[in-house]
């Protein structure tokens, strides 16, 4: 239930003892008396509810546990397909205004979470749950909404979204243009791959033909304002004192401004198209070096064979931290509009999604969930070594990594990318640009 949700490691523990969740992570108290007297409580999926019976290893387990949960608690799971996603939002945004519930717990993409949370029909859940356990280590931070509350009670289990953004490059390019020092997993490796380096891989893997015209770029990436805000640290639309504010008007921000310009104007190697489909064809034909994507980009390259490799985000110049940048994040979230209570609700979901072990037939200890997520990755060509796989699976459970979701909504990402990307490309100044956007962007964000 759900597209990737469901068994969580619990939390990133290095001696690989079990962090309990309501031990660590409730701000109520647990009732192992709880009953709900058979009474039927519904939650929505992503698409269509799996068939218990042959839906492969994953699914058995989870409906394993939710049977488990149902006796436990007296209650009867009632599991709702959403039979066209692209409807979820406007379809939970009716019932709540008809005063009904549309499910009393569902899972959607945050992106979705943010209308509902703006609109009032799933809750916060601070009260209920304590963000800073150990449980929620991983990525606490990605269930935030700009509020500065959290409204998803259930960290995602580790899935391609989870490694975020990464840098794939055409190793035949680069090794032929690079000395080996210069190879991008060798300076990450050496804690060198920051910006800098980008640029001097970008210089040096850019050609151009005796008319100008690039013949082959040196980076491309439909996402790369916003990939490189979040290597900088920060979302490139943040939260101030619970308003979402566009992070660009800050040095930080500037500072990235700056870098594109410098990377496509300047050096003139940066594949501008925004189209995932259309840079990604660019890469696949040899024309670009690296490209700055997501998970499923990378999949698509190296299931074609084409020699590659794929590195964390470059570090920018104003974190110290290694960071882990996503486009989105998956989301468990409780309606405002239920018969159940919010602690009636969140004790029964953590239950049925508690790794516990105690429960031999379900339960995946520290170093399972490892060796999974290395097959998963490697197998489902994400990665093309295990030892990439190892490197990304390192920082999702390296507290140091900071975790940063982006903020964006699409109309955002469209305005930035065509009305404050493209124009540097062309040289035009920052700061600009951005006084122009302003009314824009300010536009989008009172939205």
């Amino acid at each position: 239930s759900g597209s990737t949700s469901g068994n969580a490691s619990g939390g990133s523990v290095d001696d690989g003892t079990h962090v309990s969740l309501k031990e660590s992570a409730l701000k109520f108290d647990w009732s192992d008396d709880l009953d709900l007297e058979g009474r039927t409580l519904s939650i929505s999926t992503w698409g269509a509810v799996p068939d218990r019976y042959e839906s492969g290893e994953y699914f058995t387990r989870r409906y394993i546990r939710s049977d488990r949960t149902e006796e436990k608690y007296n209650v009867k799971f009632e599991w709702l397909p959403v039979p066209d996603t692209s409807t979820f939002g406007a379809d939970v945004a009716m019932a709540y205004a008809a005063g009904k519930k549309y499910a009393d717990i569902m899972f959607c993409p945050s992106f979705f979470g943010y209308d509902l949370a703006k609109l009032g029909a799933i809750i916060p859940l601070d009260d209920y749950i304590d963000y800073s356990s150990s449980y929620y280590s991983m990525n606490g931070d990605m269930l935030k909404y700009y509020d500065g509350l959290h409204y998803s009670y259930f960290p995602d289990e580790l899935s391609p979204s989870s490694s975020g953004y990464m840098v794939i490059y055409n190793t035949t390019l680069t090794e032929a243009a690079l000395d080996p020092s210069e190879d991008p997993m060798t300076l990450y490796k050496e804690g060198k791959w920051d910006w800098e380096a980008m640029a001097n891989i970008v210089e040096k893997t850019t050609k151009k033909n005796s008319a100008g015209e690039v013949t082959q770029w040196g980076l491309g990436g439909g996402w790369l304002l916003e990939a490189l805000c979040l290597s900088n640290g920060f979302s490139p639309i943040g939260s101030r004192d619970g308003q979402p504010f566009c992070e660009l008007y800050t040095d930080a921000g500037l500072n990235v401004l700056n870098y594109i310009q410098r990377l496509g104007y300047t050096l003139g190697g940066v594949n501008s198209s925004y189209q995932s489909n259309t840079f990604a064809e660019s890469f696949n034909q040899g024309k670009m070096a690296m490209a700055i994507t997501t998970n499923w980009t990378a999949a698509n390259v190296i299931a074609s064979g084409m020699p590659v490799a794929c590195v964390p985000l470059p570090m920018g110049p104003d974190t110290d931290k290694q960071v882990i940048g996503t486009e989105f994040q998956e989301w468990w979230v409780v309606s405002s509009i239920s018969d159940f209570t919010p602690e009636e609700l969140i004790q029964v979901a953590l239950d049925m999604n508690e790794n516990d072990p105690a429960y031999p037939d379900t339960y995946q200890s520290p170093e399972v969930v490892h060796e999974k997520y290395i097959d998963r990755m490697y197998n489902g060509n994400v990665f093309s070594t295990e030892e990439e796989a190892e490197i990304f699976y390192e920082n999702l459970m390296d507290d140091n990594v900071q975790k940063i979701v982006d903020l964006a909504s699409y109309d955002m990402r469209w305005i930035l990318h065509s009305e404050v990307q493209l124009p540097l490309y062309t040289g035009e100044d920052p700061r600009t640009i951005l006084e122009r956007v302003r009314p824009r962007i300010e536009s989008e964000l009172a939205k």
